[in-house]
């Protein structure tokens, strides 16, 4: 971590397997003053920090904001509670991703991509800090994909006019 903050990054991005189908709620609060010292590493070198967690996070959620990280990526409609995320820790953390990428993007229609993006947008973007994002990623390339992302810039781009 030091050698790439010492690059000059602007975004560190920690973890991802740190979730309850490994780690208990204790575990992870155990471990927390070791992602709190990654947080202020990072701030100290002008950098974000964000944790990556894109499943099996709701009983995490205050102990991970209160490390002090600046977003958690893979905020996933089909794995998170959206609102009850944003309630809970959505003035204190950036919120990143809101569409599913593989079953939404990559396998879904025009129809789906919008009502996720609508729904991403609608609970997790007011007040700010959030950023739209497939979860995890789009992987594939077909005209369907495609069409998909394109559905989602376009319904992006109306949610913000």
């Amino acid at each position: 971590m030091r050698v790439m903050l010492a690059a000059g990054i602007d975004l560190y991005i920690k973890a991802w397997y740190e979730n309850t189908d490994f780690w208990t709620p204790a575990a992870v609060a155990g471990s927390s003053s070791r992602s709190s010292l990654r947080t202020r590493l990072a701030h100290d070198h002008g950098a974000q920090l964000g944790y990556l967690i894109t499943a099996k996070a709701m009983p995490l959620l205050d102990l991970i904001a209160e490390t002090g990280v600046d977003a958690i990526v893979g905020v996933d409609p089909r794995e998170w509670d959206l609102s009850r995320t944003k309630q809970r820790i959505g003035d204190r953390v950036c919120l990143w991703g809101g569409v599913n990428g593989h079953l939404t993007v990559e396998q879904g229609d025009e129809a789906e991509v919008r009502s996720e993006v609508r729904r991403g947008l609608d609970t997790l973007a007011p007040g700010g800090r959030f950023i739209l994002s497939p979860v995890d990623n789009v992987r594939e390339d077909s005209p369907l994909i495609r069409r998909n992302v394109a559905a989602l810039i376009d319904e992006w781009q109306r949610g913000w006019s």
